[in-house]
């Protein structure tokens, strides 16, 4: 990190942010897998019956 010896908190801030950015993927991951395939098998079948 370019400026981490003089800003000693931005190694706290990259730690935190790592951290969310992995929580956030795994969290898409899952409504890509679960949620949206449903929505659309929802949608198929409410068009389907229109």
């Amino acid at each position: 990190m370019v400026h981490g010896e003089h800003h000693p908190h931005l190694h706290q801030l990259l730690a935190l942010f790592t951290e969310l950015k992995e929580e956030l993927y795994a969290h898409f991951e899952k409504e890509e897998i679960s949620v949206f395939p449903e929505i659309l098998k929802y949608e198929k079948v409410k068009s389907e019956q229109s």
